[in-house]
């Protein structure tokens, strides 16, 4: 007789877990299955006693096992790919082990493990419940009050005082009594304006807000989660230093605050008592810190701490995180710190010179000039610069040191010089942007012929397949050409006043104005007024073609100009060129932002009649999906072992020309 299908034993298993896990389960208390999740086999929803919805939920995941030893069935492997699911979701994660042979429930939060205390591994890790974590009558009430700390610890609105339960070892941690270290932290917390309260205990409980300090480290726990762990079984400096040891813990409590979404308490910590912690030493620990005050507006305060740092003789390590908070905000920080900053860039990179840090001392020095680079001093900031490199010639061989510098030549006008250093950083990394800008400098240098030979390399040929990026470089590009094909100049020495004196007065005609225009290019090719000029010329002309071609060069010369954007984006509307038409207004978005859609607006206005539909609602459609500009900042960290160079790219910062011409009238 042909056998019938048999059930897996691993399906058994799983039956018999989850209806154990429901009969231990509260009748308030709902068991939902999750039939595809990641990992995640269930929710159960809390209901109170008139049986009305809570909103309190938890996930669940429950292994099974047939495993007869118990020591080897408590046990669990979860890959690194779980465990960073579960630390991204919402909602805590109970871990529940059903032991099939003595039918017993085990349950623990999985944010109540400490990777480090387990041995997690790049792989994942293996978590072993203990016989304490077996289902007792009392574990459904012990789960709701987790899960009620859980929810209050991740809320944005952290409840103050936080009660914090200290268990000090009963001898005491690296030479300072438990009573000295209880007293000094209870003094510490009195001074943090009713944050943190402590209350003393015999050991830490399960799901409060627990400090655990012993000679193997200071351990941080929030609601029972993971916060912040200093293992010190190696040892620990300064010995029977109870001001270091509790500034310490305080800063460990801070930290935790930071990871679980709270940076305004954990700055306040931070603040208070970096100066008392020995953390500070260490660049991984130093670097969080200083993350923290970053990301709770206390830009001045670590600022402060640099400074003092610097006073006192600590090393280029110990100050730089410090002043990443400053850096980091420019520059759009407060600017009355600017000052402060820059002065004590300027004494670390002195004192670091005298001492022989040569190195250290450039990058100190480059940070500095930076700094007065996206604050529009430029002169100052390419004196830095190159400070810089004299100290450290290592910036030499950097393809970002060249291009910042070529940027802020460009922006001071010194437009052949900056090709010359775009030429450099193209020699050593070969990109879209940096090339962009190089033919952007030779354009405004005269270098007409080169500067259209450069953004063939970088235009798409196809106008539709343009990104906003991509249509940027089309206008630009497009412009450079125009100016070769109208002039014929494939080189030129330019002559701003001689253009403007060309220009004179108001034209009789458009036929002599048209003559003065193409004087003043004679003069100077990249006169913009000579370009506006000529676009109202051909416009009125009906040469629409030459007028929004016109008008573009106008506006590449002059990004600020809205008028000159507004003009050729409506003229390659109103023939029906939409690709034309997007391209230019991304390219003036980014360039002068909303003001462009102004100017649009005022010019049917002008003649009495209202917007067409059409036009509104393609300039607000693309509005929305196009950000204007905002100039980030770069970033950089070097020195201490352990620490990579971080580059936050700085974007249209560099080769841009300066706003619109002024003292002219155009036509």
């Amino acid at each position: 007789m042909t056998k019938m299908p048999q059930r897996p034993r691993a399906h058994e298993l799983e039956s018999e877990s989850r209806i154990a896990l429901e009969k231990a389960l509260p009748s308030g208390w709902l068991f939902r299955r999750l039939e595809q999740d990641y990992g995640v086999d269930g929710e159960v929803e809390l209901f109170d006693d008139e049986k009305q919805a809570t909103g309190q939920k938890f996930l669940v995941q429950l292994k099974a096992t047939d495993e007869p030893k118990l020591a080897r069935a408590l046990k669990i492997w979860l890959p690194a790919s779980q465990c960073a699911y579960f630390h991204s979701l919402q909602l805590p994660v109970l871990l529940v082990r059903y032991h099939a042979p003595s039918k017993t429930l085990f349950a623990r939060w999985f944010h109540s493990v400490d990777p480090f205390t387990v041995g997690a591994s790049d792989k994942g890790m293996t978590i072993a419940f203990e016989e304490s974590d077996s289902w007792r009558d009392e574990t459904a009430a012990r789960l709701k009050e987790d899960l009620l700390a859980f929810r209050q610890t991740r809320s944005p609105a952290l409840r103050r005082p936080l009660h914090v339960l200290l268990s000090v070892d009963p001898a005491g941690a690296h030479g300072v009594s438990s009573l000295d270290l209880a007293l000094e932290l209870r003094k510490a917390a009195s001074s943090t304006a009713r944050l943190l309260e402590f209350e003393m205990a015999a050991r830490p409980l399960p799901g409060r807000h627990t400090v655990e300090i012993g000679p193997q480290g200071i351990s941080v726990k929030l609601a029972g989660m993971n916060g912040f762990t200093l293992h010190t079984e190696q040892g620990y400096a300064p010995v029977g230093n109870k001001v270091a040891l509790s500034g310490d813990t305080m800063i460990a409590i801070g930290l935790a605050l930071e990871w679980h979404g709270h940076p305004l308490e954990a700055a306040t910590l931070v603040s208070s008592f970096a100066s008392d912690s020995t953390l500070t030493r260490h660049p991984r620990i130093a670097f969080l810190m200083a993350r923290c005050l970053g990301r709770g507006n206390q830009q001045a305060r670590a600022l402060a701490i640099a400074e003092q740092f610097v006073n006192e003789g600590h090393s280029f390590g110990e100050i730089q995180p410090f002043l990443m908070p400053f850096l980091s905000a420019q520059p759009k920080g407060d600017v009355s710190l600017l000052p402060v900053g820059l002065e004590v860039l300027r004494t670390l990179a002195e004192r670091l010179r005298r001492e022989g840090e040569l190195g250290s001392a450039g990058i100190v020095t480059y940070n500095r000039g930076s700094v007065l680079r996206v604050a529009f001093r430029y002169r100052e900031a390419l004196r830095e610069y190159r400070a810089a490199a004299v100290l450290e010639p290592a910036y030499l061989g950097r393809h970002y040191y060249w291009r910042e510098l070529a940027g802020m030549l460009h922006l001071a006008g010194r437009f052949r010089a900056a090709a010359q250093c775009y030429e450099r950083a193209l020699s050593l990394q070969d990109d879209l942007d940096t090339r962009s800008t190089f033919a952007d400098s030779l354009l405004f240098s005269g270098s007409y012929e080169r500067s259209v030979a450069e953004f063939a390399k970088v235009v798409p040929v196809e106008l539709q397949k343009l990104q906003t990026r991509d249509a940027q470089r089309f206008i630009r590009a497009e412009a450079a050409r125009h100016v070769l094909e109208v002039t014929r100049l494939a080189a030129q020495r330019r002559h701003p006043e001689q253009a403007r004196r060309e220009l004179g007065a108001q034209a009789p005609s458009d036929d002599v104005g048209r003559l003065a225009c193409l004087r003043a290019l004679d003069a100077d090719a990249l006169c913009g007024v000579a370009w506006f000029n000529l676009g109202g010329i051909e416009l009125r002309a009906g040469n629409h073609q030459h007028a929004m071609r016109a008008y573009e060069v106008a506006a590449v010369i002059e990004p600020g100009d809205a008028e000159a954007w507004a003009n050729a984006f409506g003229i390659a509307f109103i023939r029906g060129d939409s690709l034309r038409a997007s391209a230019i207004l991304a390219a003036a978005l980014s360039a002068c932002g909303e003001e462009v859609l102004t100017h649009v607006a005022n010019r049917f206005v002008q003649e009495g009649k209202p917007v067409p539909s059409e036009i509104a609602e393609f300039l607000l459609t693309f509005a929305q999906a196009v950000p204007t500009h905002e100039k980030p900042t770069t970033l950089r960290i070097h020195g201490p072992v352990g620490f990579d160079e971080v580059v936050e790219g700085d974007g249209r910062g560099d080769g841009r020309p300066a706003g619109p011409e002024s003292g002219k009238a155009r036509s």
